[in-house]
């Protein structure tokens, strides 16, 4: 019996002593699966953390939104002579991607002058306060915007120059003119009727001779 008692002794000695490296084993297996998982990331100095999960909906911080674009291409419109009329066209410009787009791009508009298409804003006109209020743009000009030296057919293309370029705003449905602070009913010394506010008329605009 002594002898038998001894046996088992001497095992559970064995055993114990090789216990504290079976735990090493089984939990560096354990770690290797959940690293292979994903349930634990490796950090340089050896501590295992669990990863952060981001929702399918949610970015990730490293991939950040796209910057706006710097420049904006838009588009102002001429009068291009015809054989039978004229007709207003589109001409691209790019600017500054501004807050205050309206207002530079009726600046452009004010400041083009082409070898083949005819502005006939007249060249001194200034613009004197733009804003947008209930999807209608209300754009305020100097009066050298009633002096048009190609009548009551200039008279419409100009106000129409700036509408249609206006309206290429998704936000703007429509303009209000004002002269030198007051509304603008008639253009002109022939008395061109303005509306208020003036829509966008069909594509392409076209005056017959």
């Amino acid at each position: 019996m002594a002898a038998e008692k001894s046996k088992r002794s001497r095992r559970r000695r064995k055993s114990s002593r090789y216990l504290p490296i079976l735990w090493i084993l089984t939990g560096a297996l354990l770690a290797l699966v959940l690293i292979l998982s994903g349930n634990l990331v490796l950090e340089k100095d050896g501590k295992f953390v669990q990863p952060i999960k981001l929702s399918s909906g949610e970015p990730s911080p490293k991939s950040a939104q796209p910057p706006e674009a710097k420049t904006k291409t838009v588009k102002i419109y001429l009068a291009r002579q015809l054989e039978n009329g004229v007709r207003l066209v589109p001409h691209t410009v790019t600017l500054s991607n501004t807050p205050a787009l309206l207002q530079a791009t009726l600046l452009a508009l004010f400041s083009t002058r082409d070898s083949e298409d005819l502005n006939l804003i007249p060249p001194d006109t200034k613009l004197r306060r733009v804003w947008v209020e209930q999807f209608y743009a209300h754009i305020d000009l100097s009066e050298d915007f009633a002096y048009n030296a190609y009548g009551v057919q200039g008279y419409k293309l100009q106000i129409y120059q700036i509408v249609l370029t206006a309206c290429q705003f998704e936000n703007i449905r429509g303009v209000y003119f004002s002269l030198e602070g007051k509304p603008l009913r008639y253009l002109g010394g022939e008395g061109f009727p303005v509306p208020s506010p003036v829509l966008p008329p069909k594509e392409p605009f076209e005056i017959p001779y």
